[in-house]
């Protein structure tokens, strides 16, 4: 059984059979899930006022973490030209992360960076010279990226 995350008709499923008294293990036999999903979902998105599982607030909490979380990052053509005269100035991937976020420009990582020159590589471009300082190309970074 892979993972999934709850959706949002699962939220409201949990959310009535919470009502009706259901316990977790219960309500995971039911929704087919694993109890332990089950009681994570309604630790993470309760109410911090009452401790009461709400659909709307639970949605709007899950939605906004899953907003801010890695796999979002979208860095647009202004932040990998920033990154690419970087390069271009001879700076290694991890003293560009390091000063950008020193200056408070952008919080970007070191490998973010490495992944995009490896996508460069595997695209058949070729960045500047100064990433090639860095490890050679990583097949599964290159993957994740696309």
């Amino acid at each position: 059984m892979s993972y999934h995350q709850i959706t949002a008709a699962e939220r409201y499923t949990l959310s009535v059979l919470r009502q009706q008294g259901l316990t977790a293990a219960a309500i995971a036999r039911v929704m087919g899930r694993h109890r332990s999903t089950i009681g994570r979902e309604v630790h993470r998105n309760r109410s911090t006022s009452d401790g009461t599982y709400r659909i709307d607030l639970a949605d709007w909490y899950a939605r906004g973490r899953r907003s801010h979380s890695r796999r979002n990052w979208h860095f647009g053509p202004e932040t990998w030209a920033l990154v690419r005269a970087r390069l271009a100035d001879q700076w290694s991937p991890e003293q560009i992360a390091g000063r950008l976020q020193r200056e408070g420009r952008l919080s970007i990582s070191h490998e973010t960076i490495y992944r995009y020159i490896w996508l460069d590589r595997a695209e058949g471009r070729h960045p500047v010279s100064a990433a090639a300082r860095g490890p050679q190309a990583a097949p599964q970074a290159v993957r994740a990226l696309r």
